[in-house]
């Protein structure tokens, strides 16, 4: 279900910008690093946003009752510029900041299955550079933050099931018979066939 706070955030994070401003904003599988770049194809300027876990909330801020997560989320701003290592930095350091501001301003609406509060306090940033990145001609700065968000489904509950869909395929078998009724040697023959969309 923190799929869900996970997918509101890259939704959020993209339509804040437009796609001059920021080419790529994508849900990412873990922390993005130097070592990424040789893997991972994308167009600067991106922001890739992933979910580092979360615990238990022993005082919620935000939300109230049982089953309250703090989720650790985080956001990786990767710009291009082959100016200088300050030309670099300093975009990328700008970026980083609007992005925590959309953040800090963000007050998200409950997903379907998750109740999601704002973040608990501004996010953090931290400047990444190393060699790797700038032989690339590439800056890289993260932002950590946490969000409260608790389950709005019991615990057991069909979590993937959304919707059910029933076509209904009975038919009477012979014809209608007259009165009095003699039992029926075709008897009624109920057949469902039901449908769980992925």
């Amino acid at each position: 279900m923190s799929v869900e706070l996970l997918q509101a955030t890259v939704e959020h994070l993209r339509a804040g910008f437009t796609p001059r401003q920021v080419a790529e904003v994508r849900e990412y599988a873990g922390e993005f690093s130097a070592a990424e770049i040789e893997r991972v194809g994308f167009n600067c300027p991106a922001v890739f946003v992933t979910c580092l876990g979360w615990r238990k909330a022993k005082e919620p801020q935000r939300l109230s009752g049982r089953r309250v997560r703090l989720v650790s989320m985080a956001a990786f701003v990767v710009t291009k510029n082959s100016k200088s290592r300050e030309a670099r930095m300093s975009e990328c350091m700008a970026l980083a900041d609007q992005v925590g501001l959309l953040l800090e301003a963000w007050q998200p609406t409950d997903a379907p299955t998750m109740a999601l509060a704002p973040l608990n306090d501004e996010a953090d940033a931290e400047n990444l550079y190393g060699p790797a990145l700038d032989k690339h001609g590439l800056a890289l700065w993260m932002l950590r933050w946490q969000q409260e968000a608790k389950p709005l489904v019991a615990p057991g509950a069909l979590f993937d099931l959304r919707t059910v869909h029933i076509t209904d395929l009975t038919r009477w078998q012979g014809t209608t018979p007259e009165a009095p009724v003699p039992p029926n040697p075709n008897p009624l023959q109920v057949q469902e066939d039901v449908q769980f969309p992925r």
